[in-house]
């Protein structure tokens, strides 16, 4: 199985540079700009400042086994439909997720409110988001910006609107019990820990989802489909590489796959190539889950992180509907540090 990862970090310096340039993996295939396949039509700027990539075929084929797994981990986590399962993968956008708490399913409400403060604390302007016109880039079906930036970095893009960053939030906080019982019952606190969320998403990334390029974290690193791609002139592998936008790992996503489905972790993370170094399959996962949520009101990896932190508080708030707001929003500030 095939998935694609990356490093996340905010603009410099990222806590997540320190990670990826401190351990050395074998150098699996460095490509050369030889290698290269050759750029969209509309991306006509020169590739060499671009991470160093696969050829363009291998890129999307990598992309199109990231979707056939997700179909295929749904359809082997609910063969019945009576089982009380969770299908998560990216393709399929109906499917309430499973809180790990008390109350055992999540609220299926559509969509809920998004707080203007939200939207506010992600609405800086992504530091990269320079110079840019609009281009294509390879398969990816979504609007994307070639920007160049600093000191005359380029990278493509396609960072999501801050307003759309804010339902992934909403949604995911549905799962942090102790965080939804606030929703009506103190909308204060609420609030205050959505825009945490936010601020920690804002920390890590910048709301940037670099798909192919430049990331200055106070070092430059190349990134590819979300993850970073290498450290300094080394291409093609990567320490964490945590995932974009809200820098999840492949060890959160299958704590949250194995939580939720019949998939065990070790069996996830062997798909994923482990747990650190360059992997395909978790970089085109990572890239085909930001396209799955591109024009949806959830992201599954806002979910996993969201299902993570209320494993953590629950012992704290066995009761979460009578849980002290102000407590609980230094529970979530824990569990969502800002950088």
């Amino acid at each position: 199985m095939v998935l694609l990862v990356g490093c996340s970090g905010a603009p410099a310096p990222s806590v997540d540079a320190s990670p990826d340039a401190g351990v050395a993996f074998d150098d699996v295939g460095s490509p050369t700009i030889e290698d290269l396949g050759p750029p969209s039509p509309t991306d006509t700027g020169p590739m060499a400042v671009d991470a160093p990539t696969r050829d363009a075929a291998a890129l999307d084929a990598a992309v199109r086994d990231a979707a056939a797994l997700d179909a295929a981990v749904r359809d082997a986590t609910a063969p019945d439909a009576s089982r009380d399962v969770v299908a998560l993968d990216v393709v399929a956008r109906d499917v309430p997720a499973r809180v790990d708490a008390p109350t055992a399913d999540r609220p299926t409400t559509p969509s809920l409110p998004v707080p203007s403060a939200l939207v506010r604390a992600l609405s800086a302007r992504p530091y990269v988001e320079g110079a840019c016109r609009p281009v294509t880039w390879r398969s990816w079906p979504h609007p994307a910006q070639r920007c160049t930036y600093g000191a005359g970095l380029v990278v493509t893009v396609a960072n999501p609107t801050p307003a759309r960053v804010g339902a992934w939030i909403v949604d995911a906080a549905e799962l942090i019990a102790p965080v939804a019982a606030l929703r009506t019952r103190d909308p204060a606190n609420y609030e205050a820990c959505l825009v945490r969320i936010a601020q920690h998403t804002m920390s890590q990334s910048s709301r940037i989802f670099p798909l192919e390029g430049q990331i200055d974290e106070g070092q430059v690193f190349p990134f590819l489909m979300g993850v970073t791609y290498g450290v300094g002139s080394r291409t093609g592998f990567c320490g964490t590489c945590y995932c974009r936008i809200n820098s999840l790992t492949r060890d959160e996503w299958c704590r949250y796959l194995a939580g939720t489905t019949s998939v065990s972790q070790a069996t996830c993370l062997a798909g994923y190539g482990g747990t650190s170094g360059w992997d395909d399959a978790w970089a085109a996962h990572c890239l085909q889950n930001h396209s799955a949520s591109w024009e949806a009101s959830f992201n599954p990896h806002y979910r996993a992180q969201a299902w993570i932190a209320n494993r953590a508080l629950r012992s704290s708030f066995p009761n979460p509907a009578t849980a002290s707001g102000a407590a609980v929003l230094r529970a979530i500030e824990g569990s969502y540090p800002v950088f």
